[in-house]
């Protein structure tokens, strides 16, 4: 899940999309980290009441695949 936190931080290239099947507000990312496509599920970061900081919860991470590779690298 660090991995996944690294990403979203550092790709300013990822592409998101709103998951309309979850019961939540929660987004699907494609983003890189190093030379890899990572395939991230997320909520959307909310500014936490007691530090103040942004948090959101990562649900899953994994490799993307091959077509979710390709819709990355053409945007």
């Amino acid at each position: 899940m660090e991995l996944a936190a690294m990403a979203l931080e550092t790709d300013r290239c990822h592409l998101s999309k709103l998951d309309t099947d979850a019961p939540e507000i929660r987004f699907k990312t494609l983003a890189m980290l190093g030379n890899v496509v990572l395939m991230i599920v997320h909520t959307e970061p909310e500014i936490e009441r007691h530090s103040g900081e942004w948090v959101g919860r990562i649900i899953s991470v994994r490799k993307a695949k091959p077509a979710e590779r390709r819709a990355y690298h053409h945007g």
